[in-house]
């Protein structure tokens, strides 16, 4: 019997592999960063035929958010025009990410991004703390 590797598949990518910068700026204080696109399908039929006859495709929507520590929201917003993340003019978020002694290379990204949204949020059970920040963006460049 043949010995199998122990990674058949090589280290897989982990958070400490990824890199974030945005437009241009490397930032740090990311605790998450989430992005999607959707697409609405629809199946259409026919008289005579219980199977569909074929299938409508709507627009592409993209979607993200990204999970900040206060530290970080502060230094983007001083660096904001009229120091308000709200105003900043369409940005790019590029994710790249490497595992430790792999070839692999993921790398995402988001396309004409603006902030939805500026909040904070403080519990006094946490030990630390972030803000889940809403994004608007105009698509994702897998």
């Amino acid at each position: 019997m043949a010995d199998i590797p122990v990674l058949i598949n090589g280290n897989e990518y982990s958070a400490v592999d990824v890199k974030v910068t945005m437009a241009g700026v490397p930032v740090f204080g990311i605790a998450a960063i989430n992005a999607e696109e959707n697409q609405d399908k629809e199946d259409y039929y026919g008289l005579g035929s219980d199977r569909p006859v074929g299938r409508r495709r709507g627009v592409k929507k993209a979607s993200g958010s990204i999970t900040l520590y206060p530290v970080e929201i502060e230094a983007i917003q001083k660096a904001a025009p009229n120091h308000d993340i709200l105003d900043i003019a369409p940005f790019d978020i590029i994710m790249v990410a490497v595992p430790k002694n792999s070839d692999n290379i993921l790398n995402i990204t988001l396309k004409n991004c603006e902030f939805m949204k500026n909040g904070r949020s403080f519990n006094v059970t946490d030990t630390t703390t972030e803000t889940e920040l809403p994004l608007i963006l105009s698509h994702i460049k897998w």
